[in-house]
């Protein structure tokens, strides 16, 4: 007996087999050679940025003094007269390091010459104290130390230090904001995906230093007639940081 097929019937069947067979074929497509394709869900993600700043006072304890020596003598005692260079300003400061920063030679008449020598060292803060009456100790005719100028703007190794400091200070506020949104948010698990130092802050910092090192300088600018200077400067540094936390979801499992 034959059996005859409804052709609605056949194609009913057939239509729904062709959609699914072209689906699965489409995916296998979008998958590399030797992979099979896996249906993920989409994967969110989420940040947020903050700007951070702390500030901390700067005062420094050493001050740096420049001098300048005049000596006139005969030619021939030009080796006594480094050594006495070398005598007077361990007098004046023991136990510094001094920098000769210009140096002058003019040849006289009757064969005497004049040295004309700029030198500078950073001493400490108490070092100050009878600065004036060690200069004039030191001199006599034919041979004179002047004080310059006495600056306390801080070295570069303090103020390296003291960004040092503040750096600690922003990774610290750092921790805080990222375990305060972790206990708001714990199912998200955030974590520190950047933090930047701003460059135009670190800049503008320099910039501010390098004005108060020229205001000190014209400040603290003296000759042999005036009185001795003696005075602790403090500047107030800030840092600016930009803080970006982050974090990846699945949004059915928050």
């Amino acid at each position: 007996m034959n059996r005859t097929t409804n052709p609605a019937s056949f194609f009913r069947f057939l239509i729904p087999a062709v959609l699914a067979f072209n689906l699965t074929a489409a995916a296998y497509a979008q998958s590399a050679p030797g992979q099979i394709a896996i249906a993920q869900e989409p994967v969110f993600q989420d940040s947020i940025t903050l700007e951070l700043a702390t500030e901390e006072w700067l005062t420094t304890a050493t001050a740096k003094v420049y001098l300048q020596i005049v000596a006139v003598f005969d030619q021939k005692q030009s080796g006594a007269v480094r050594q006495k260079v070398l005598a007077e300003l361990a007098k004046v400061a023991p136990g510094t390091e001094w920098k000769f920063t210009g140096f002058n030679r003019r040849e006289g008449s009757a064969g005497y010459e004049q040295w004309t020598i700029n030198a500078e060292s950073r001493i400490a803060d108490t070092g100050i104290d009878g600065l004036r009456d060690k200069l004039k100790r030191a001199s006599r005719t034919g041979f004179e130390v002047e004080l310059q100028n006495v600056s306390y703007a801080p070295s570069e190794e303090e103020k390296q230090d003291h960004y040092r400091l503040l750096r600690r200070n922003i990774y610290q506020m750092a921790q805080k904001e990222l375990a305060n949104l972790n206990d708001l948010f714990p199912k998200r698990k955030y974590r520190i995906t950047e933090l930047t130092f701003s460059p135009s802050a670190l800049q503008y910092q320099r910039a501010q230093a390098k004005t108060l090192d020229d205001k000190v300088l014209e400040t603290y600018r003296v000759n042999r007639d005036s009185g001795g200077q003696q005075m602790n400067v403090s500047q107030l540094v800030r840092l600016h940081a930009t803080l970006i936390l982050g974090t990846t979801f699945l949004p059915t499992k928050q």
